[in-house]
């Protein structure tokens, strides 16, 4: 009997425990269903993505700062690649010389210029403590001279010049005008020559003057050195504490803002001529448009000649162009050195019917371009694309939009960004 009563007893024991599972079971499941179904309202809110189409509320919308426009109608005619590099511009190019031989000094609480550091226009690289030989100093001396005789001369012309146009106009009844033109042209002329004479002798008057100062004892004749123009050192030949000679070149500097570079046209372009101006972008991986749009920028660039080669080879003539600065700071600079790629329209081919739309809408993901087409307000479709060509701040395509569809011209990459995230929480 007390057997069964303990039977019993065991029995209730795990009667209750089994229940006490099934009920933290069931609790388990219950809270598991109730979080799934927020996230799923979470989700299918504000923000839906199934099968490539996109799902917006206007809030979203607004927030997000997703803009449209609409696909214009254009036309499409085939273009022929050109390909070219750029190189040096001479014309950008300049040289700091010393006037005079000396010695070279830094500027005051500046450091000699270092290959790379920019330079301003009329900035003061540094100074030269002019060394003037017996020799030198008796140059100039003879050339003051030379340049008094000269204003002399010029003065005594112009005197004698106005003496006649004042007796001209005295007796202007039996003058022509055409006779007192021409000697009041002739004046004219001789006092341009008499003020030239005077700038001379002061120009000599000065620099000998400047010589006497500097050999009087406790002074120094010391010339700044100043920047011709705005422009990059590339290259130093003196450093502070070096004599130098009369002309020699102390360093040389680049304004890598004037870019020139040259194009090479092939044979089906030479008969119509090269443009006047053209786009033209830095070659490379990301020349098809994509994620690096800073490297890849296009920039208008104008003719300017041809160039005195030619690849004798490939049959193809070469010209000279310049391309206008960018008004925005670059991540790769235009130096020399690097292939620059363009494209002109073919003469032969014909043209046919495309669609433009914004360059900004163009996506590009696992080598595919396509775009966001809204279908209605919210509710943005994924469509691939056949992209053919670039134009400045357009995009021409072949296949994927119809002209008058509305497409995603800001914030596109967002829509990707959220199709994406819903569908890997879906999975």
């Amino acid at each position: 009997m007390q057997s069964l009563v303990r039977l019993l007893k065991w029995g209730a024991a795990l009667a209750a425990v089994a229940g006490l599972f099934l009920l933290v079971q069931v609790v388990h499941q219950l809270r598991h269903q109730e979080l799934q179904r927020e996230d799923e309202e979470k989700n299918e809110g504000p923000r839906r993505a199934h099968h490539g189409v996109v799902t917006l509320d206007g809030e979203a919308v607004e927030e997000y700062g997703i803009a449209t426009a609409v696909a214009r109608a254009g036309t499409w005619r085939a273009r022929i690649p050109l390909s070219g590099r750029v190189v040096p511009n001479a014309g950008a190019t300049m040289e700091i010389r010393a006037p005079f031989a000396g010695v070279l000094r830094a500027a005051n609480k500046i450091s000699w210029p270092e290959p790379g550091r920019s330079l301003s226009k009329g900035e003061t690289v540094g100074y030269l403590e002019v060394r003037v030989s017996p020799q030198e100093r008796l140059d100039l001396q003879v050339k003051l001279n030379e340049a008094r005789l000269k204003q002399q001369a010029a003065d005594e012309i112009v005197k004698i010049h106005q003496n006649r146009v004042e007796r001209l106009q005295k007796v202007t009844a039996s003058v022509s005008q055409r006779e007192l033109d021409i000697a009041v042209v002739t004046l004219t002329e001789a006092r341009a020559q008499a003020g030239i004479a005077r700038a001379t002798v002061e120009l000599w008057q000065k620099a000998l003057t400047a010589v006497e100062q500097g050999e009087r004892p406790g002074t120094i004749w010391r010339e700044a050195l100043l920047a011709p123009g705005q422009g990059e050192v590339t290259e130093l030949l003196a450093r502070p504490g070096s004599a130098v000679e009369a002309g020699a070149v102390l360093m040389r500097a680049v304004d890598f803002r004037r870019i020139l570079l040259t194009l090479d046209f092939p044979r089906e372009a030479i008969g119509t001529g090269p443009p006047p101006r053209l786009a033209v972008r830095l070659a490379g991986p990301s020349s098809r448009g994509d994620s690096h749009t800073a490297a890849t920028e296009s920039r208008s660039a104008t003719l300017v000649g041809i160039a005195p080669q030619s690849d004798e080879l490939l049959q193809r003539v070469s010209y000279w162009y310049v391309v206008s600065p960018s008004a925005t700071p670059e991540q790769i600079p235009w130096r020399p050195g690097l292939f620059v790629q363009g494209e002109i329209e073919s003469p032969t081919a014909s043209p046919q019917s495309a669609v433009e739309v914004p360059r900004a809408a163009i996506l590009f993901h696992q080598g595919a371009a396509f775009v966001y087409v809204q279908i209605k307000p919210g509710v943005f479709q994924r469509r691939p694309v056949q992209v053919l060509g670039y134009e400045e701040n357009h995009c021409t395509l072949a296949s994927g939009v119809k002209a008058g569809e509305t497409v995603v011209r800001e914030q596109a990459q967002l829509l990707l960004s959220e199709e994406f995230r819903t569908s890997g929480d879906g999975d």
